[in-house]
């Protein structure tokens, strides 16, 4: 449980997302003049964009510009998703009193994505991972990234599909971290802010001719940026889950590109077709995902808990069973049924179900090797009780005596070395 996996913040921004420097964001923000000309009807522009060159540059940028903040008229998705993230983090704070860094026990159980635990049915932990983060710097840059970048697409895309946009791409990335090693624990909304970069790349892949060239060539040269530092950077740091940054980057394309549309006149009006054609495209695409994983791994923790809820149960019916023996109510050769019918099965299921487990994590493999061995020896034990009982035998029942005395004496050290 000690080991986690950060999903990183997209970085880079201040140089990658030139369009957003202060001289050019005119063309994405709108202040009250504008939108009053907006709403009493402003300057007419046609429908769709003429070819690069045949119009001056500057009035090639206001068409744009008024067309885009038409067909988008509020960008409020990415502005909630920003608050949902901080109202999350906050309130784990209080709850964990830890505001730097969240225990990693806190954050699986606050919904982390987990492969023991997501792959075992806990299919939720996908989106609600998306909303933790592992400290204020991992939060604060996460948001920054998503407030420049998604603003843009948000309008280039309209509300709706921004939102379907971020959701599958998010719980891609986490079904891709669960694929390249589903033994650690991740969590943080990079996967999505990765997949708004990749819609804005596919969105762009079909729309060239609907972009004004200097917008066109200011918006490829920042993605390309953005990719390649974070890339490089994912590979130089430690506990980057580059898995979940490129999932989410590939399903963002993949929604881009479904949801890219000419930018003009009316184009608000045709989003609802391809809305539904992404969100059930994403949906396929996400079940398609999720019955590729590997194996569920086992839950270490759970199964010594799982484990210890066994030898309790078998523990009190023999003791109850003794106390029957000792108060006459009980023949030996009825006590040996007992541990032979009520006894022995649960031994058995439980070694067979730790040896059936799938563990690639060095260190819990040994504990579940040693749990498993642990349970094999208590089995071993109950075993010679019953053949002692069964055929009145001595020298099995001080066999059976001194092998669960030796069991008793290990189980301290096997659970101590469990919880280090």
């Amino acid at each position: 449980m000690g080991h986690y996996r950060l999903e990183a913040s997209p970085v880079g921004f201040s140089a990658a997302l030139g369009f957003v420097r202060p001289q050019k964001m005119n063309l994405f923000m709108m202040n009250h003049r504008d939108a009053n000309e907006r709403n009493e009807g402003g300057p007419e522009y046609p429908a769709q964009f003429h070819s690069v060159g045949q119009m001056p540059a500057a009035d090639e940028l206001m068409r744009f510009r008024h067309v885009l903040f038409r067909q988008t008229r509020g960008v409020w998705i990415t502005p909630t998703l920003i608050l949902a993230n901080t109202v999350v983090f906050l309130a784990m704070a209080l709850v964990t009193k830890n505001l730097m860094e969240p225990p990693v026990n806190a954050m699986i159980q606050w919904g982390a994505n987990f492969g023991p635990r997501t792959m075992h049915g806990e299919w939720w932990r996908l989106l609600t991972s998306m909303f933790l983060h592992f400290g204020p710097l991992h939060l604060a840059c996460n948001m920054w990234a998503l407030w420049n970048l998604g603003q843009l697409v948000e309008r280039l895309v309209g509300n709706v599909g921004f939102l379907i946009l971020y959701l599958a791409a998010g719980l891609l990335g986490g079904l891709a971290s669960l694929a390249w090693n589903p033994e650690i624990a991740s969590a943080g909304a990079s996967g999505a802010v990765f997949g708004v970069s990749g819609g804005l790349i596919g969105f762009l892949a079909l729309r060239r001719d609907s972009i004004p060239l200097p917008i066109l060539q200011s918006l490829q040269s920042s993605m390309a940026s953005f990719v390649g530092f974070n890339v490089l950077f994912g590979l130089m740091i430690p506990n980057i889950d580059m898995a979940c940054h490129l999932g989410g980057l590939i399903g963002g394309v993949f929604c881009g590109l479904i949801l890219s549309q000419p930018i003009e006149v009316g184009m608000a009006a045709r989003r609802w077709r391809r809305n539904l054609a992404c969100g059930a495209a994403a949906t396929a695409l996400i079940c398609g995902a999720r019955a590729l994983l590997p194996t569920a791994p086992a839950d270490v923790e759970a199964e010594f808990s799982r484990y210890s809820a066994v030898e309790t149960a078998v523990s009190e019916r023999f003791d109850a069973a003794i106390k029957q023996l000792e108060r006459g109510e009980l023949t030996d050769k009825q006590l040996g049924q007992i541990v032979e019918q009520e006894i022995l099965p649960p031994s058995r299921l439980a070694v067979e179900h730790l040896n059936s487990l799938r563990v690639s994590n060095g260190r819990n493999r040994e504990l579940i090797k040693r749990l498993a061995q642990h349970a094999a020896d208590r089995q071993a034990a109950w075993e010679l009780l019953a053949a002692a009982l069964r055929e009145n035998d001595q020298q099995k029942m001080k066999q059976f005596q001194q092998s669960m005395q030796d069991v008793q004496n290990n189980v301290r050290t096997l659970f101590e070395k469990n919880l280090e």
